[in-house]
């Protein structure tokens, strides 16, 4: 990469023409700094396919960032560097919500609601019932209760695991477990 400004816009320069929807300019940056991108995403994640997942989402962030980057306070890549690494967690996040949200109900679980319900209906028909309403709670709701009550974490553990304190984790479980129970009456009645 040369330092002449003659040869290569500078990165204020390329967005400039970025922000006038400049195809060209944006290539240019892309093609400047998608190696940076790549070794920041890939601390994180090692999947080559997801990498390129996230470094495709960084630069949409970016360009719909721009107008925010005020390039007297930071460098571009300090910019790019904040939004890969928020792309990221964003990601890794994600994928592990996904992994809990689709484990299926411990068979445990399901044989203590069945005690409760005094057999009432079948455990195969409640496991049903408890799935449809996991499916329609809010997702926070949802991964706060597959983590106390099918992974069974303790609070501690689930606040340490969402980077929540544990009063925050406790008022959303109090939250979630009233939607649940409000959801689940609906269901079944």
């Amino acid at each position: 990469m040369s330092t002449d400004t003659t040869l290569s816009p500078s990165d204020k320069q390329l967005v400039a023409r970025i922000l006038q929807k400049d195809e060209q300019a944006f290539l240019m940056l892309y093609k400047r700094h998608e190696s940076y991108v790549r070794a920041l995403v890939a601390r994180n994640i090692q999947d080559r396919q997801v990498q390129d997942e996230v470094v495709q989402e960084v630069f949409i962030a970016l360009i719909e960032a721009l107008r925010a980057w005020r390039s007297a306070d930071s460098r571009l890549t300090t910019f790019l560097y904040t939004i890969a690494r928020n792309k990221s967690v964003d990601h890794i996040r994600r994928a592990r919500a996904r992994r809990l949200l689709y484990i299926p109900l411990s068979p445990k679980l399901i044989r203590g609601l069945h005690v409760l319900l005094d057999g009432q209906i079948e455990q195969a028909e409640l496991a049903q019932r408890i799935e449809r309403v996991m499916k329609t709670l809010p997702h926070d709701y949802a991964l706060v209760l597959r983590l106390k009550y099918i992974e069974l974490h303790a609070v501690k553990e689930i606040a340490q695991e969402l980077k929540l304190s544990i009063k925050s984790v406790e008022s959303l479980l109090f939250r979630a477990r009233r939607a649940f129970a409000t959801t689940y009456g609906r269901i079944v009645d």
